[in-house]
């Protein structure tokens, strides 16, 4: 029988030229062509090992052997060169086309180096941080937050997936038993165009380096926020408890603890002109009752006589000279009588008409009347002032708590933010990059010829896997 199963292709002597195409030699010497015991031929995609062949595995073929060997492929696939051929040029044409159809695709490289460490004995921890770089480097997340900043709307998955497949990102650094204190990485992404592979690559690289250092200072960002949340509030609490002690502040002036002893001085004064204007009306009440009843006679007789008469009035009634009235009254009476004679002078005229002294008695309840209101409402402020003076405690004591919380948490607000800023700086030194991203640059003639040749080499394979596959149908046929 033909046993197709022994030397590979490209092996000692064999020199068919055909990496990988594993062409099995013929099992006996002479082709024993009688009975074809194997029911089909294996065309080995693999090559064998060079000096494997269908003789015992131990003894060498001389080179008449190998020589006839060769003239039995050859002859094998001579009847099929046509095949072959046709084969290749598909292959060739079909290489070419890929080159022009699909040029290769532009890439773009950088390196940097991570502080893992490592250095301080967290073994467990570097290589955490290692494995949680590669994956976040790639991870769903941050590609799609790289495609918001470039102001990408297309998030979609099977755009996410292809632009994984396209990015890479792997350590460099070997790994003897324990994790280096820096790791090396290289990555790079390949797009259609140069600008593209590029702008993005940049892009990742400084959403991937933020979102890490954002992840270190996470704890002490949370904490400024918070403390940015509570500070608003106190602000708030602080403006509203300032605001209502201004309020109280103008509208009881007057009730305040530093101005009480005014107060009260002001009520003092209130008092005093307000008797001084009732001795006065109770005066030109006097002169008017006198004016009506007698003719000359002077301003001060005519008081003196009309007091008389009221004092005789109050003894009449039977009132003692100890009576609160009869004392008044006589209390105005000496008044009266020690009061200077006014003279048609500079001062008051003794000569006044009675329109004048009613227009006067006028002038004097009014102001007596605004006097008594006024002094009405300070007094009834002084009945209030236990409870205004409790108010303004309370204000006072909510305004200095709210400015002293205020002020305490602006001061824990800048510790956090100075520890923030610290932190930061620290995190961003764990990430150095080495090599910004660039372009790799890429020789055309090289990627096209490289496609040329792997579509030749895949239609001569091709053809040979043709010819194979004929010639044993061929000879199953004559069987």
């Amino acid at each position: 029988g033909m046993g197709m199963g022994g030397m590979g292709m490209g092996g000692q002597g064999m020199g068919m030229g055909m990496p990988g195409m594993g062409m099995p030699g013929m099992g006996m010497p002479g082709m024993g062509m009688p009975g074809m015991g194997m029911p089909g031929m294996g065309m080995g995609m693999g090559g064998m090992p060079p000096t494997q062949t269908g003789v015992a595995p131990e003894q060498e073929m001389n080179l008449e052997e190998m020589v006839g060997n060769v003239k039995k492929i050859s002859d094998f696939f001579i009847p099929y060169i046509k095949v072959i051929a046709v084969a290749a040029v598909f292959g060739l044409i079909g290489g070419v086309a890929l080159a022009v159809l699909r040029p290769p695709a532009a890439k773009a490289d950088f390196e940097m180096n991570i502080l893992t460490g490592a250095d301080r004995g967290s073994a467990g921890v570097a290589t955490d941080r290692t494995q949680a770089a590669k994956s976040n480097f790639k991870s769903t997340v941050l590609i799609i937050e790289t495609l918001k900043t470039l102001g990408q709307e297309d998030t979609s998955d099977e755009r996410v997936s292809v632009i994984q497949k396209n990015l890479n990102f792997e350590s460099t650094t070997p790994n003897f038993g324990m994790p280096a204190p820096v790791q090396n990485f290289v990555g790079d992404f390949s797009a259609a165009t140069e600008e593209n592979a590029l702008l993005f690559l940049e892009t990742h690289v400084k959403t991937f380096t933020a979102s890490e250092v954002e992840k270190t200072t996470k704890v002490i960002t949370s904490k400024l926020d918070y403390l940015n949340e509570q500070i608003g509030k106190a602000e708030a609490t602080l403006e509203r408890s300032d605001q209502e002690l201004k309020e109280f502040k103008t509208k009881y002036l007057a009730s305040l603890p530093e101005n009480a002893a005014k107060s009260q001085e002001f009520v003092f004064e209130l008092e005093k002109s307000k008797n001084e204007l009732l001795s006065s009306i109770e005066q030109l009440k006097l002169e008017i009752q006198s004016a009506t009843t007698s003719g000359g006679s002077s301003r001060k007789a005519r008081l003196v006589r009309a007091v008389q008469d009221e004092l005789a009035e109050l003894k009449a009634q039977g009132l003692g000279d100890k009576h609160p009235d009869v004392v008044a009254v006589k209390a105005k009476l000496r008044r009266i009588e020690a009061a200077p004679e006014e003279t048609g002078g500079s001062g008051r005229s003794g000569d006044k008409t009675t329109a004048q002294l009613r227009a006067e008695l006028s002038a004097k309840q009014l102001q007596f009347e605004s006097t008594s209101s006024q002094l009405d409402e300070v007094k009834k402020v002084q009945e209030k002032l236990p409870e205004f003076e409790a108010r303004f405690s309370d204000l006072t004591r909510s305004y200095t708590s709210s400015k002293k919380l205020y002020e305490q948490l602006t001061e824990e607000k800048n510790q956090a933010a100075y520890q923030l800023g610290f932190e930061r700086t620290a995190a961003e030194g764990r990430f150095e990059i080495v090599r910004p991203p660039r372009v790799e640059k890429q020789s055309p003639v090289k990627a096209f010829g490289k496609k040329i040749i792997m579509g030749l080499v895949g239609g001569i394979g091709l053809g040979f896997a043709l010819a194979a596959f004929l010639q044993i149908l061929k000879i199953w046929k004559r069987q």
